[in-house]
């Protein structure tokens, strides 16, 4: 059967036994937002689905706002904890599903209709597919076109080996599937290994270990949105600013330590070291602190050691990283 007949049937089915779907939504602070990506994921009107809103200990009304549609809702779950990060929310999140596959949501983002039915349908249609994906559709709160991720079309429409387009990615400096675009077999899920500390990289994490962990399969039409807005960079002076940039260093830093732990494939953990370490000297650029030992330290790890083809050091500007000051 081709995927979008499997699709459609499955929309419109009243099957009694459908994939049940966990929407975990992990939230700070995004009362004025949470109600819509709730309604998003109700209209869906997918037979078998739960929401799992786990609030990273917001000090605005999202708790008033959830009890009052848990009140109607009775798929509708809520856990609040003490403001403890992204990751940790997530794999909150994770812990507490019961379906057959997750589907990240991020508060200020919003599903697509025929999303769950789609990724149902190729969990369904392919039993060794672990990951499935779309391309994010992308709108800005000032009213810009809105656009949609440029996967490429290579990737689309097939189920392909994860560890493979783990590789393209990294090869390119590339990531997709991740944020709201992501879904995972709830099995595979619950095994992923997990620091604290991931924090701001918890979307990235979450599709490395997704696609080292099995097959994956890129939707062709996206299925979510990436809503772009002022609160997304909020905070972007002065000591904000610094504080945010010591917790990306934070969360890149556990995801590389994590791929140590995790005995990740010596590629994948020299791939991120180049990501990580790049990362840092931009950072270092920014708050004017880049120093000759450092940039040093940088050319013979990555661009004297044969590590990385031209073309991989290419795509991470590994060359204009020497030339910036």
């Amino acid at each position: 059967m081709e995927l979008g007949i499997a699709i459609l049937l499955l929309s419109h089915s009243k099957s009694d036994n459908p994939l049940k779907a966990s929407v975990i939504i992990p939230t700070y602070n995004y009362a004025e937002y949470i109600g819509r990506a709730i309604d998003s994921v109700l209209a869906q009107q997918y037979p078998a689905v739960e929401i799992i809103v786990v609030d990273d200990g917001s000090t605005d009304d999202t708790t008033a706002v959830v009890a009052a549609l848990q009140q109607q809702l009775p798929m509708l779950h809520y856990h609040a904890q003490p403001n403890s990060g992204k990751a940790v929310a997530t794999q909150q999140g994770i812990a507490l599903a019961t379906g057959d596959f997750i589907c990240t949501l991020d508060a200020d983002d919003w599903l697509l209709p025929g999303k769950l039915a789609a990724t149902a349908a190729v969990l369904q249609q392919y039993p060794s597919v672990v990951h499935v994906a779309s391309p994010a559709q992308i709108q800005w709160q000032e009213g810009r076109q809105p656009v949609t991720e440029p996967i490429p079309t290579a990737l689309l429409g097939q189920p392909l080996k994860g560890s493979d387009v783990l590789q393209y990615f990294f090869q390119r400096n590339m990531l997709f599937g991740g944020g709201s675009t992501f879904a995972m077999r709830t099995a595979a899920a619950k095994q992923i290994q997990w620091q604290p500390a991931i924090d701001m990289y918890t979307d990235e994490w979450l599709v490395i270990a997704a696609l080292l962990a099995g097959d994956t399969y890129f939707l062709p039409e996206p299925y979510s949105v990436w809503w772009v807005h002022q609160r997304n960079y909020s905070g972007s002076g002065g000591e904000a600013l610094l504080h945010k940039q010591h917790r990306l260093r934070q969360s890149s830093q556990a995801v590389l330590q994590q791929l140590a732990n995790s005995h990740a494939p010596a590629w994948l953990q020299n791939a991120y070291q180049l990501k990580h370490d790049t990362r840092e000297l931009a950072w270092q650029e920014t708050a004017h602190s880049k120093t000759l030992s450092g940039t040093w330290a940088y050319t013979r790890r990555h661009l004297l050691s044969g590590r990385h083809r031209l073309s991989t050091l290419w795509h991470y500007h590994a060359f204009h990283r020497l030339l910036k000051w």
